[in-house]
Formats: structure tokens, C-alpha cells, sequence
């Protein structure tokens, strides 16, 4: 099997109910985002994590990174691409590769159409930028995380394979790289939504995002009278927290580790 093989039966599974995206996962090396991650240890008496790094285009790593599962790539502050063989993490997830099926579905409610000038907080792997590269033009994209590793690493990845969206190291909470934009994606969690998101949400603009310490996915869109009315998705949803720190602080940790049991990502 080759990747293109495996994007194409990824698209058939998770966009089913959003066919006007199946092109784009069909297109996009969602392996070269994700050449190393971290797996939980099962039963550790504290939360460690083992480095899965597999030879590139192998079997174990196209079976791993075309399922609709979400791959942890950074734990506290260490990534898996700086880790060596048989080295374990310890400490709750930090950032991740969301499984595609989730990071469609929020796409999809966006109601997308190339030109849209499209936010993306929570770079991560550079998935979700990918995606909306391919399909409403790379010129219109700006992805933005608080890590500039991450950031850097995308950047550097999606070029890899012709794909040039801008890319920025930004706090998501504060000042936004541009003023106006026609839809904002988030793949973290937020309490309250930002200011600065719904000042540079244009008018008839729509965001997705979810609420932190809920399972809660919205969807706003922006009226004509400055104010974002929205609603609550019937599939839950919970996403790590924005931060402003490659950690997140202690009182924090036991939360993620009990959100394991639902949906969670991080692009």
C-alpha cells in the first residue's frame, strides 16, 4: 500500500458526510506532518509516554497515520522529533495531530469556498493548514500557534510538498497577524472566545471552536450588527487549551488526562 492508496481510503471514511473535502485528504501527505509521535505507556503509575518513530513510507507508519485517530506529538515540553530511540516522556500532552475525521467535520461547518479568507489557530502538525491550502488556495490561509517549534516544523513540512500558507508564532488570545478574516477554525479550546477573534470575524463570518473544561463544539456566525450568534454542535468535542508557555500549569494536568475519554486534539 501506498500513502496515496491510504489518504484516498482515509477520505472515503471520514468525509462521507463532507464530500467536497475528500479531494484534499485524498491529496494531502498527512506522513510527512507526522514522521514521529508519542504513545501512551499503558498502565504506568505515572504518564509516560513511548517515542513511535517509524521508518518513513512503512507499513506501521501508514497504517498509524491514515486511521482517524489522533496522534500525540508533544508531551509537556518535549517533542517526539527531538526524542531518541527508547526514550520516554512524562506529563500530559501538549500537542497533536487531531484525528481527521474531527478536524473535517469543523471544516465542513465552516461552509468553505476557495477565496475565503480562513483563520487556523492551533498549527500543530500542519494538518488542518494543509487541508485548507489545498482547497481554497494557499493565499488565503494563516495558521497560527503560541509554539514557534511548531510552527517552524510545519512550515518547513508543508513546503516539502509545494503547499505555502503563512504561518505565525502568535499568542491566539491577543493580536491576530491580520484584522478581517471570513472564517476562523480553532483545534484548541477557549473560555471565553477572544476578542480579537470576533473583532477580525467579518461580517456573515463563521467560527468553529470549542469551549475549554467542556465537551462544547460551536458554531458562530458573524451579524450584521457586530455580534456572533451561534450554537451548540450535537458531537461533542474537547481540545487541549490555549496556553501561553510550552507547558500548561500543574492544576491543569489531571484535566487532560481525564479528557482522554472523549474526542480530543490539537492540530
Amino acid at each position: 500500500m501506498n500513502w496515496q492508496e491510504a489518504a484516498k481510503r482515509l477520505a472515503d471514511e471520514v468525509t462521507a458526510a463532507a464530500p467536497q473535502w475528500h479531494e484534499a485528504v485524498s491529496n494531502t501527505p498527512r506522513h510527512h506532518l507526522i514522521p514521529h509521535w508519542w504513545e501512551r505507556v499503558p498502565n504506568s503509575p505515572t504518564e509516560e509516554w513511548d517515542l513511535v518513530s517509524p521508518s518513513p513510507l512503512s507499513e506501521e507508519h501508514l497504517s498509524a497515520v491514515y486511521r482517524d485517530e489522533t496522534l500525540v506529538t508533544r508531551v509537556g515540553p518535549d517533542h517526539a522529533d527531538d526524542a531518541k530511540p527508547g526514550e520516554r516522556a512524562k506529563g500530559s500532552p501538549t500537542s497533536s495531530s487531531t484525528l481527521p475525521g474531527l478536524v473535517v467535520s469543523m471544516l465542513h461547518r465552516l461552509d468553505l469556498e476557495p477565496g475565503k479568507r480562513t483563520l487556523d489557530v492551533g498549527t500543530g502538525s500542519g494538518y488542518s493548514a494543509a487541508l485548507l491550502s489545498r482547497r481554497i488556495g494557499e493565499q488565503h490561509v494563516t495558521s497560527i500557534d503560541v509554539d514557534p517549534y511548531l510552527v517552524s516544523a510545519a512550515t518547513q513540512r508543508l513546503a516539502d510538498f509545494g503547499q505555502h500558507p503563512r504561518m505565525e508564532a502568535v499568542d491566539a488570545t491577543g493580536t491576530l497577524p491580520d484584522s478581517a478574516y471570513d472564517r476562523i477554525i480553532a483545534t484548541v479550546s477557549v473560555r471565553p472566545i477572544p476578542e480579537t477573534w470576533l473583532r477580525s470575524l467579518r461580517t456573515g463570518g463563521k467560527l468553529v471552536t470549542t469551549i475549554a473544561h467542556t465537551a462544547l463544539l460551536i458554531t458562530a456566525n458573524m451579524g450584521p450588527d457586530g455580534v456572533a450568534r451561534g450554537w451548540v454542535q450535537p458531537d461533542p468535542a474537547t481540545f487541549m487549551e490555549t496556553r501561553r508557555q510550552a507547558d500548561y500549569p500543574p492544576k491543569l494536568q489531571a484535566q487532560y488526562l481525564r479528557s482522554d475519554s472523549q474526542t480530543e486534539g490539537h492540530d
